[in-house]
């Protein structure tokens, strides 16, 4: 009986071949598994954020009465279909000392009165209290305590018993001195006092 050859380059041709095919399907098999994970895993995380959009960024809070929203650090709350937004909450500021606010209120107008040596008539605090006056509208306009610096806005002491006066001293507190209703606040705490004095006008402190 005769012998079959075989070539060896065909072997080899057809062995490389065959190795090849294998490598390409383990190759496809592999790729195809860790796909699916990596794209589970993305829905995994898509559908927990999805579940937690008003959980994990959002909180709640009851205050006299009124219901305090927290998103991302912003308390916002509605007072008669007006939104307001505050970085501390009723809870934080009840330390601060205040005055009782509640007949701010009935004044037909405001001055806001300021020392030019620590705000300018720009400074977003003080843009921040004629909005929440405005809100209210009674009309607020800008003067100065000093006439130094101050431009051409109007000198106004504390003889005046419609005045708001912003200034930085050494403690935060809200207070009287003489007509003029005091937001004294610590170098870098004017958020806090500015917060206090605007919960007191909108009653929920």
């Amino acid at each position: 009986m005769k012998k079959k050859k075989f070539s060896k380059s065909k072997i080899t041709t057809e062995s490389i071949s065959e190795v090849k095919t294998s490598l390409f399907n383990k190759r496809n098999i592999a790729l195809f598994v860790v796909g699916g994970i990596v794209l589970i895993m993305i829905l995994s995380v898509f559908s927990v954020g999805l579940g937690n959009d008003n959980g994990i960024n959002s909180d709640s809070l009851e205050y006299n009465g009124y219901e305090l929203i927290n998103k991302e650090g912003i308390w916002l709350v509605k007072v008669n279909g007006v939104d307001y937004s505050f970085e501390y909450s009723p809870n934080e500021l009840e330390a601060i000392k205040t005055v009782d606010l509640s007949n701010v209120l009935s004044l037909r107008k405001v001055y806001l009165v300021f020392n030019p040596e620590e705000f300018s008539e720009n400074s977003l605090e003080l843009a921040r209290l004629r909005q929440v006056f405005y809100s209210k509208n009674i009309p607020s306009s800008l003067a100065c305590i000093k006439e130094k610096g101050c431009g051409d806005l109007p000198i106004i002491d504390c003889s005046s018993s419609d005045s708001v006066y912003l200034r930085n001293g050494n403690k935060s507190e809200i207070y009287k001195e003489g007509g003029c209703f005091v937001l004294e606040a610590i170098l870098g705490e004017e958020p806090i006092i500015i917060n206090r004095f605007i919960y007191g006008l909108l009653d929920i402190m």
